[in-house]
């Protein structure tokens, strides 16, 4: 397992959460006082041969990349810059310690994190939702919130043998909506302008003039269609 980190630290911070030089020097001090962080590295150790005993021929089971990568959380109130990585096939954000030891943040914790240009969410959905309770990247918010479900399974390998057993990784990304409080699953235009049907010929024109065609490039697609769509409900 290749697991190291990139030296060069996101400062991106979600709108949301913008901070002022002054709270930001605030929080540095914060840190500082604390360093190390003993409120985030409490976490149980990443089990990785646990969870994987077995070779990976094709692919790999985290965001992006196996590398730990400058990253932006906030944990327990707390906003830290730090290396993260993210397992997708096993829903877990890790970080590692000053001790070199990877460990697992508690997801009932994490609030929201920053990762390879990505600003996710921990949705906590109640038991009517078919959502998962999970890490789901925002794509746009306002009206209708735009998500991305990054879903990593496996596969056995051909090549696998009498003595090593091989396993790929398959990836099945899909999209969600949350509008009017209730989550709808898009995959395609007609569902697309079922649930933004408030605003379908303003869509439908939009898509027309810029040429949207959805299963080209479905993550920049839905998320161009549900910005404007949030630009036109900007008034309401």
């Amino acid at each position: 397992m290749l697991l190291a980190i990139n030296g060069r630290s996101q400062q991106v911070v979600p709108d949301s959460v913008q901070a002022t030089p002054g709270v930001q020097a605030a929080i540095h001090l914060y840190h500082t006082a604390l360093s190390p962080e003993n409120g985030l590295y409490n976490g149980s150790e990443y089990p990785y041969n646990q969870y994987y005993p077995f070779r990976i021929a094709e692919g790999h089971p985290f965001l992006v990349s196996q590398i730990f990568a400058g990253g932006v959380v906030k944990y327990d109130g707390m906003v830290y810059q730090v290396p993260l990585l993210l397992d997708i096939a096993k829903g877990a954000l890790v970080v590692r310690a000053p001790s070199n030891l990877y460990c697992m943040l508690d997801a009932k914790r994490v609030e929201w994190f920053q990762l390879h240009q990505y600003n996710f969410q921990h949705l906590r959905p109640d038991s009517s939702s078919w959502v998962h309770d999970g890490y789901y990247a925002v794509l746009d918010q306002g009206p209708a919130t735009l998500y991305k479900a990054f879903l990593k399974t496996f596969t056995d390998n051909t090549n696998s043998s009498n003595t090593t057993y091989y396993r790929n990784v398959v990836e099945k990304d899909y999209f969600f909506i949350r509008k009017g409080g209730i989550y709808f699953r898009v995959r395609r235009k007609k569902g697309l302008l079922s649930v933004l049907a408030d605003r379908r010929k303003e869509v439908q024109q939009f898509m027309r003039t810029h040429k949207i065609r959805i299963r080209k490039d479905p993550e920049n697609a839905f998320k161009n269609i549900v910005h404007f769509y949030n630009s036109t409900r900007a008034s309401d």
